[in-house]
């Protein structure tokens, strides 16, 4: 079996779309994280290798680009691969295509390795050398650098959100997704459609249960950036471009 690409099927759930019967953003999130633990659990190097080694993987920035968003019922391929490593940084990109072979959503990620006791970054390059790599990238966008928010104005948008057990992954943080479900509910006055989308994400610490996260949302032109704050300052920075 060829590994270095993974692809599965996947009937769009029901409980993962939005009042429109199509995907959520959070639920998108959702699906192609399953599928890239799905393969580094092939490749020897998913959750459960990795923590035997005290080791675990964490997302740290994300572009998405979303063509059409698959409906309710709707069969999708989910294709992903790894384009390599440099430095700390490992590069992960992601398809989503319809029963046509068209690309749906395309994604460009970035994931790096902590200790899981202290939390600080590991170089594995030696231990992950044996996985195969292609170069290709899904998107527009081939090396996320770290993405730059406009200053906070007065008449910003604010809100308060407690960080629930349901958040929380076997991490031991706030999940990815779960970011995504409070920054695109904080777009609901917004948008309707997420067809035509794109987003960018940082993830620069991390959250974890009993915080309370502020998000201030500011928008420039088509553009809805977002910051937000734990206790221990910035945790995750985002743009969307609508």
């Amino acid at each position: 079996m060829n590994l270095m690409y993974w692809e599965e099927k996947l009937v769009v759930p029901a409980y993962i779309c939005d009042h429109t019967d199509h995907l959520e953003i959070w639920g998108m999130a959702r699906i192609t994280q399953e599928s890239a633990d799905h393969h580094t659990d092939a490749l020897h190097c998913g959750f459960a290798d990795m923590i035997k080694q005290n080791y675990a993987w964490v997302l740290a920035r994300m572009y998405y680009r979303v063509n059409k968003m698959p409906a309710a019922g709707e069969m999708v391929t989910i294709r992903t691969w790894s384009r390599g490593c440099d430095g700390l940084q490992f590069y992960r990109d992601f398809e989503i295509l319809n029963s046509h072979d068209e690309v749906m959503v395309a994604a460009t990620t970035v994931w790096v390795v902590i200790n899981y006791s202290n939390r600080k970054l590991c170089r594995m390059n030696d231990f992950l050398s044996d996985i195969e790599h292609n170069p290709r990238c899904a998107t527009d966008i081939e090396v996320l650098k770290r993405l730059k928010v406009p200053a906070m104005t007065d008449d910003r948008y604010v809100k308060y959100i407690p960080v629930e057990q349901s958040m929380i992954d076997h991490n031991n943080h706030m999940n990815n997704a779960e970011y995504l479900r409070v920054i695109f509910d904080a777009m609901a006055d917004m948008i309707d459609s997420r067809d035509g989308i794109s987003f960018e994400i940082n993830y620069l610490q991390e959250t974890n249960l009993g915080d309370k996260i502020q998000l201030e949302r500011e928008v420039v032109d088509k553009c809805a950036y977002f910051v937000l704050t734990n206790a221990e300052g910035t945790s995750v920075t985002c743009k969307v471009n609508y």
